[in-house]
C-alpha cells in the first residue's frame, strides 16, 4: 500500500478508504460517509487557506501602495502658522 495515499478497499462487500501512516505502523481506515466529511473538510480548510493568502496580498500592496503616496500627499511641512 503506497504511504501517504488513501485508497479504496472493498471487504465483505462493503467499501473503506485506507490511509497509511508508516510513521506510526498505523493504518485509518474509514467508511464512504467518513472520507466524504474529510473531503469536504479538507477543501473548505484550503479555501480558507486561499483567501487568507489572498488577504494578506492585499493588505501588503495596500500598505506599500498608501505608504508612497503619503510620504508626498503633504510635501514639506515647514511649520507655518504657529504650529
Amino acid at each position: 500500500m503506497p504511504a501517504e495515499k488513501i485508497t479504496t478497499v472493498k471487504r465483505q462487500g462493503k467499501i473503506f478508504f485506507v490511509d497509511p501512516d508508516p510513521g506510526q505502523k498505523q493504518l485509518f481506515i474509514s467508511p464512504p460517509a467518513h472520507y466524504q466529511d474529510f473531503r469536504t473538510r479538507r477543501e473548505i480548510e484550503r479555501n480558507d487557506a486561499a483567501d487568507n493568502a489572498a488577504l494578506q496580498k492585499s493588505l501588503r500592496e495596500a500598505r506599500t501602495d498608501s505608504s508612497a503616496d503619503w510620504n508626498h500627499a503633504w510635501g514639506s511641512w515647514t511649520g507655518t502658522g504657529g504650529y
